[in-house]
């Protein structure tokens, strides 16, 4: 007499961007070999979510800007885990936006542990990708959301592999995190054009910030105007 066991599923915490195609695409990818439970936001700092009867084997953190309360992790059997996209050297808010500000050679995505602090938590895997000097924000937003959901897709693959994370939490053992964490107030500060700022600043201002709400400014007479539109005229 044969009998056949189907092995049962592990469970999953995904937290995600609400109205996001790469959350849709992570989620269904995860429905396959995961009894996932996902917690979708509208990634607004500040809000917030009832987290206190998490429990299950792993936590995936995708695309949310939910702080998790420390006693969370407790309840995470195997690992909780964070797919930061943005290099080591920009925690916390706005990496790809200060990665066209600063002009960069390089943007990427990191995982790693995630911890009771924002994007301090060990380093497992960074990929760097070369950057575009062409990218404004929204082709650098596009280009590196599709390599996060490959890297996913990717970790996910191997996430049963313990000696495998091991290998790459040593190979990226000199990756280190920035000591200060990026804030949404600086980021905001860095959208304002003054007046008498030279035209290659406007330029990268505008390259950097004309996306969504997060657009460049002006302060006159004490107004702040968001410029939805800027034009280039020539005398």
């Amino acid at each position: 007499k044969s009998h056949f066991f189907m092995k049962k599923k592990q469970s999953c915490i995904f937290l995600g961007k609400k109205n996001c195609n790469f959350t849709d695409s992570a989620i269904k990818f995860l429905n396959k070999k995961f009894n996932v439970t996902s917690i979708l936001t509208h990634n607004i700092i500040g809000e917030k979510k009832n987290l206190s009867k998490i429990k299950s084997d792993y936590l995936f953190s995708y695309s949310t800007k939910l702080i998790i309360p420390k006693e969370v992790f407790k309840r995470i059997k195997y690992g909780s885990f964070n797919f930061h996209n943005a290099l080591p050297q920009y925690p916390g808010s706005g990496g790809n936006v200060l990665s066209i500000y600063n002009n960069d050679k390089f943007c990427g995505n990191t995982i790693h542990y995630l911890s009771e602090n924002i994007d301090q938590g060990k380093i497992i895997f960074v990929e760097k990708y070369i950057m575009d000097k062409n990218f404004n924000i929204q082709d650098l937003l596009k280009f590196v959301s599709k390599k996060k959901l490959i890297l996913f897709k990717y970790f996910i693959g191997k996430i049963s592999d313990h000696n495998w994370i091991k290998k790459m939490e040593k190979k990226f053992s000199n990756e280190k995190w920035a000591k200060k964490v990026v804030k949404m107030k600086y980021i905001n500060q860095l959208r304002q054009i003054n007046l008498n700022m030279e035209k290659k600043d406007v330029d990268k201002i505008i390259k950097a910030f004309s996306f969504k709400k997060y657009k460049p400014y002006i302060i006159f007479k004490k107004n702040k105007f968001s410029l939805d539109k800027i034009w280039s005229t020539k005398f």
